[in-house]
């Protein structure tokens, strides 16, 4: 039971993480552009 457990933690970990790359990637540059939209109104 334990070591079923176990693997799903490292299953559900390793999927978080795949999901978490993914909204970074998706978001990153987006919110990128807008800090520096942001910054060249500012200026």
């Amino acid at each position: 039971m334990r070591y079923k457990f176990s693997q799903l933690a490292d299953k559900s970990a390793s999927n978080m993480l795949r999901f978490a790359r993914l909204i970074l990637f998706n978001f990153y540059p987006k919110i990128w552009n807008v800090t520096l939209l942001f910054s060249y109104l500012e200026l």
